[in-house]
């Protein structure tokens, strides 16, 4: 699970840093150089972004995963039956006439017996 109170923390820490590297730009000195310390910044954002990616990718795929075992589901309670001439849905509050709404060609090929 993210922990958003450390991942701010963490994000506030790379802004601070970054704000650092702009106002600096105009120094003509730096203890070490300068285009370094651009390039191991965006090291560091580049690994709490896979960090932050990798959690979030695993989450969103799981979350697809149970709904469409829920709508598998879903679609095994579904029982269609025949009355002669009218076909119905069952598993709901009410039972709906759908045979005006399913195509005669439909019916026919459905083997409902």
């Amino acid at each position: 699970m993210l922990d958003f109170v450390v991942f701010k923390e963490v994000c506030e820490n790379l802004f601070e840093d970054l704000k650092k590297l702009v106002e600096a730009r105009h120094n003509p000195i730096h203890t070490t150089r300068y285009e370094e310390k651009w390039i191991e910044l965006r090291e560091r954002v580049d690994k709490v972004m896979r960090a932050l990616q990798k959690p979030s990718v695993e989450a969103q795929d799981q979350t697809v995963n149970n709904w469409f075992q829920e709508v598998v589901r879903n679609l095994k309670e579904v029982e269609v039956s025949k009355d002669k001439t009218k076909l119905y849905i069952s598993d709901s509050p009410f039972f709906m006439d759908t045979s005006a709404i399913i195509s005669i060609v439909v019916q026919d090929d459905l083997n409902l017996s």
